[in-house]
């Protein structure tokens, strides 16, 4: 390479050199070197103080002159009195036939290729144990809208339970105070003079027979309501990460759709499906997922 240099403090230069025996070729000798020594030590050196390859050295020439450049403006300037401009490094030189050499660079390869196999084992574990967790959480959530729908059909049925349990209270009060009403109009069969009033009688037992039926015919209906069995809920299964989960009732699909864990493109799948299928092409599920509806046209 080639250094480039100049006098800019004539009086240091005059201090640090005896004019009349300068020698400009001996001068010269002396940069030379000064710049080599420095060059050699930062080159010998690189590798250890600033992670740089032997075999990648010829490939960082910029960063190596600029390393070499620093160091020579400021002992140049120190010793011989002259100001660096520049320095420029054209090569450096290394015998790629030697063994060593090669030896070096099937080491360097090697551990290039071992520390990317590494990386890529490292990635892949994190992306298996993001996966894993996913799965979990997405498990957990769907495990949780399921309790939570069991337990709001459990509240459901106890209640129906005590409306049932109400209205036959209420109707044996109601059966009792017509057969009450009964007694009284045949209690009350009696007329003001002492006799029998065939009218109050006949009326008291015709009030009593009438709330009566009335009674026990609402109660006959209400009963067949509720002992009437109750439509098989709609219960699909899900496909997370390639494996079924649920069943799941509509109710907590829906929180999930709510959620944006269970969308239009996940598949699902119930008895009588003969294929998984994207839930968002289904009637039942259609009406889960959040979004403007368009109005039909009025005909």
């Amino acid at each position: 390479g080639s250094i480039s240099f100049q006098i800019t403090d004539y009086e240091k230069f005059i201090q640090l050199h005896r004019l009349d025996t300068f020698d400009v070729e001996d001068f010269q000798h002396q940069i030379r070197d000064a710049v080599v020594k420095t060059v050699k030590g930062i080159v010998t050196n690189i590798p250890e103080e600033h992670g740089i390859p032997v075999v990648q050295i010829e490939r960082k020439l910029p960063e190596i002159n600029a390393l070499v450049e620093d160091s020579l403006k400021e002992q140049l300037a120190a010793y011989f009195g002259v100001q660096v401009s520049k320095v420029d490094i054209a090569a450096i030189e290394l015998d790629k036939s030697s063994e060593g050499y090669q030896q070096l660079k099937a080491v360097t390869q090697d551990v290039a290729a071992a520390r990317a196999q590494a990386q890529t084992d490292v990635d892949i574990q994190r992306m298996r144990d993001m996966q894993s967790l996913e799965t979990e959480n997405l498990a957990g959530v769907f495990k949780a809208a399921r309790e939570e729908a069991q337990y709001a059909q459990r509240l459901k049925t106890q209640s129906e339970h005590l409306e049932t349990h109400r209205l036959n209270q209420q109707a044996e009060v109601g059966i009792a105070g017509a057969e009450a009403l009964g007694k009284m109009g045949a209690s009350g069969g009696v007329d003001g003079g002492g006799g029998i009033n065939p009218a109050a009688i006949m009326a008291g037992m015709a009030m009593g027979g009438a709330i009566g039926q009335n009674m026990s015919r609402i109660m006959g209906s209400m009963m067949a309501g509720v002992d009437a069995p109750w439509p098989p809920a709609v219960a699909y299964h899900v496909a997370v990460n390639g494996q079924a989960t649920g069943p799941y009732d509509l109710s907590a699909l829906k929180q999930q759709a709510l959620n944006g864990i269970f969308t239009r493109e996940t598949l699902v799948w119930r008895p009588g499906m003969t294929a998984w299928a994207k839930a968002g092409d289904l009637e039942d599920l259609k009406g889960l997922f959040p979004g403007q509806t368009e109005i039909p046209p009025i005909p």
